[in-house]
């Protein structure tokens, strides 16, 4: 285990060096948002909160790449509450491109009204777009999330809007 963790510290090394002299880039800018929103739809939920962790690990003149987590609360019809949970990635500067592998949960249990299997977790994915304003202020998302419900065998298309606040550190 030291031995794989030795290697990817020293290829991140490498590749941090090998790209830094060929170009502009700026690496590891200390620079990370926390975004807290409002979306309507997406999950299966009617209205959800959300909050997302992301952070910049390299920006230059065409935007910044950032990666992170975002977890949320949601109800929907029926009394049906979920709990999404994603990692997430984006690029772009103002106008980012959005990513995110994660899954759904539902430990509330599923409403008799509902067709959903009783599985717990449901694998997710979803792909969009998010306007932030730089240091801090809006956030805007317009995002397309697909859920398998495995249980069902069915993959379950998804849409959501989501607007809120992002705020800025260093």
């Amino acid at each position: 285990m030291k031995s794989l963790i030795s290697s990817v510290i020293a290829l991140l090394a490498i590749d941090t060096s090998a790209v830094s002299q060929e170009s502009n880039i700026i690496l590891r800018q200390p620079n990370s948002t926390i975004g807290s929103y409002v979306e309507l739809g997406g999950f299966i939920n009617i209205i959800s909160i959300n909050l997302d962790y992301q952070y910049t690990y390299r920006s230059d003149e065409n935007g910044r790449d950032q990666i992170g987590i975002r977890g949320g609360y949601g109800l929907f019809l029926y009394n049906l509450k979920t709990i999404p949970a994603l990692i997430v990635g984006s690029h772009g500067d103002n106008h980012r491109f959005e990513y995110g592998l994660g899954a759904m949960a539902t430990p509330f249990g599923i409403p008799d009204e509902i067709n959903l299997s009783t599985t717990l977790l449901k694998p997710s994915a979803s792909v969009g777009w998010r306007f932030e304003q730089t240091g801090g202020g809006w956030l805007v998302r317009g995002v397309v999330t697909g859920v398998y419900d495995t249980g069902n065998k069915a993959l379950i298309p998804l849409f959501g809007i989501s607007i809120g606040a992002n705020f800025q550190f260093r």
